[in-house]
């Protein structure tokens, strides 16, 4: 079952009647279904045009990290779900990086374990590092195209019938690149809290206000589709701080 998710997954770009089931069944093989009071998904770009990822992409990705793990030990109700995608010429297709997602519920005393479950910090502090280490450690696909709406859509899926915050941080140039005759898929979102975290292409050096023109597109689409917050950050520099004040900040809006 687990080898055939992949060109399952892929048909549900094709505009068929069955799209939509294709997409729901898919997610549901490749990830599980959604737990939680709090849902967090990190989606990191593994297309041609932004990977392979930098040093200062992983040192991103580990002040994200870092700030996901004071915020959830500290300030969402628990239990929070986490899980890591990526996007590809076809991100609905693709596999997790870290696996299905995992759940962090503080417990002084765990009577009956669930591998699916975290409940120490220091636990979680290191699922978290494996799970940088796996994308930036070069064993990740890069992939020609850049199909940044299928995998937005695929975080919105995976939750739809979550009722707690829903939180959605994508690393990217934000240049969405679809394969020929591939249409971008329709966002559909239900109160997603979206942190923009994005590093400028080669073409925005030559042009640097090309991306905050592209990040304004991006905000505007992501509300217009439902999203009840939009955040943006830059990798350069980025501080657990940074994008702590980021997320939190939507939290109060």
């Amino acid at each position: 079952m687990r080898r055939s998710t992949p060109r399952l997954c892929s048909r549900a770009h094709k505009g068929s009647r069955s799209a939509g089931a294709i997409l729901s069944i898919c997610l549901l093989l490749a990830t599980g279904c959604s737990a939680g009071a709090t849902s967090v998904e990190v989606i990191v770009d593994m297309s041609a045009s932004f990977a392979p990822l930098t040093k200062e992409d992983g040192d991103a990705l580990q002040s994200i990290g870092s700030a996901i793990v004071k915020i959830a030990v500290e300030q969402w109700e628990q239990p929070v779900r986490l899980f890591w995608a990526t996007i590809g010429s076809s991100s609905i297709g693709r596999q997790p990086p870290c696996g299905k997602a995992k759940q962090y519920r503080a417990r002084l005393v765990n009577l009956h374990p669930d591998p699916d479950e975290i409940t120490k910090r220091r636990d979680l502090e290191d699922w978290i590092k494996a799970c940088v280490l796996r994308l930036t450690g070069g064993g990740q696909r890069v992939d020609p195209y850049t199909d940044i709406s299928g995998a937005l859509q695929g975080a919105a899926e995976r939750v739809r019938d979550h009722r707690g915050e829903k939180y959605v941080i994508v690393v990217s140039d934000f240049v969405e690149d679809l394969p020929p005759g591939q249409t971008p898929v329709r966002l559909k979102l239900a109160g997603e809290k979206i942190a923009i975290v994005y590093r400028p292409n080669a073409d925005d050096q030559k042009e640097p206000n090309k991306v905050f023109d592209r990040l304004a597109e991006w905000d505007r689409r992501l509300r217009a589709a439902g999203a009840s917050a939009v955040c943006r950050v830059p990798v350069k520099g980025l501080l657990p701080t940074s994008i702590e004040e980021c997320i939190t900040g939507m939290s109060r809006r």
